[in-house]
């Protein structure tokens, strides 16, 4: 194999590549772009925020599997962003869209705080080696990352339909078994 056919592959690999990664990066810095002090830090420091996004989350989570304070970096993860978020609608700054949703997911984040305790012993006790924590990060992205909205479909799927907000929708709750109403 020649040199400049070798160089050759690895244009194309990397043009494909950025083909790939790019979309995927503007997809990333569009959903953390009402975060002002990241893309600010961001500016000051000549780096993409999609580059630093995903470096913080990788050396996070690389921290979590060497076991270097889990529990400490797992709800640092879940708190920040959806806190900053928070704020921002408290003060009226910030998408008023996004109320419904934050409260949804400080409810399912309060709960996992309540119950995190039971699930670490439970995970510990039916998996060899612990990673409790490592699946605890990813639940947390998932329950405020605004493509997934993990605690929209927690709330919907689970805790909905055993309160009072059911009786607001075309559905009731028996005993876990939801009965279709028919429309008048």
């Amino acid at each position: 194999v020649s040199t400049q056919s070798t160089w050759g592959y690895l244009n194309h690999f990397s043009f494909v590549m950025e083909s790939v990664i790019d979309p995927i990066y503007d997809k990333l810095e569009k959903d953390f772009a009402s975060f002002k002090p990241l893309i600010f830090f961001c500016y000051l420091n000549k780096i993409r925020p999609a580059h630093f996004i995903l470096a913080i989350l990788g050396v996070s989570f690389a921290f979590v599997i060497v076991g270097l304070a889990p529990n400490f970096l797992t709800l640092l993860i879940g708190f920040v962003y959806p806190a900053y978020l928070s704020i921002q609608i408290i003060e009226g700054t910030g998408d008023q869209a996004n109320s419904e949703f934050l409260l949804t997911y400080w409810l399912i984040y309060g709960l996992l705080a309540i119950l995190d305790g039971f699930f670490a012993k439970l995970f510990h006790f039916l998996l060899p080696i612990n990673v409790y924590y490592q699946f605890k990060f990813l639940f947390v992205l998932w329950l405020f990352y605004p493509h997934s909205r993990g605690a929209d479909v927690i709330y919907n799927s689970c805790l909905l339909y055993t309160s009072d907000a059911a009786d607001d929708l075309l559905c009731v709750d028996l005993g876990g078994r939801r009965i279709i109403k028919k429309k008048k």
